[in-house]
């Protein structure tokens, strides 16, 4: 269930009317609703998702779908990317991390869950690597991040890459 951190149901509609991007409450419920129909048909639901996760993932796949016409550029895309951007930033608290990576992933972000040898998780974007795994199972990589991006969870991790997200 989603974490609502409004006072009342009013300002709750209000919050899910702007994170889609549709002024009038009431279509952007009808919307939704809409959206976790196709998301259910597209994605496999699994008992603990919310609508925010549903409504994020059929946004995925709506943008899917231009750039697969070849309408990456479009207005449209340009919207649903913001969309898709806007609603992990305001939800990551409550979203699984699979949606979140995958969601940023999908508008052209390259996080990174890394592990280190204590126990500590980083989420960075600043890295490269080259793989040859078919032809030699090599694997090079170089990530560059700050003492700080470590945490002790991949969910802190996580908070903290979206907190420089959100700092632009």
């Amino acid at each position: 269930m989603v974490a609502v951190k409004t006072s009342s149901i009013g300002q709750y509609l209000d919050r899910i009317s702007a994170a889609c991007g549709i002024p009038d409450p009431a279509e952007a419920c009808r919307v939704i609703l809409n959206l976790v129909e196709e998301a259910k048909a597209e994605f496999p639901v699994v008992a603990k998702q919310t609508i925010m996760d549903l409504v994020i993932l059929s946004t995925m796949a709506q943008r899917k779908k231009l750039i697969d016409k070849g309408l990456i550029d479009s207005v449209l895309a340009d919207t649903l990317m913001d969309i898709i951007r806007n609603n992990v930033l305001e939800f990551w608290e409550t979203l699984p991390v699979e949606i979140i990576i995958e969601a940023l992933t999908s508008i052209g972000a390259s996080p990174s869950i890394l592990y280190d040898d204590h126990g500590r998780f980083a989420v960075l974007e600043n890295g490269s690597h080259k793989t040859y795994f078919e032809e030699h199972g090599d694997f090079d990589a170089k990530w560059v991040g700050d003492p700080s991006d470590w945490k002790p969870t991949i969910r802190e991790s996580v908070g903290e890459y979206i907190n420089k997200l959100k700092k632009g």
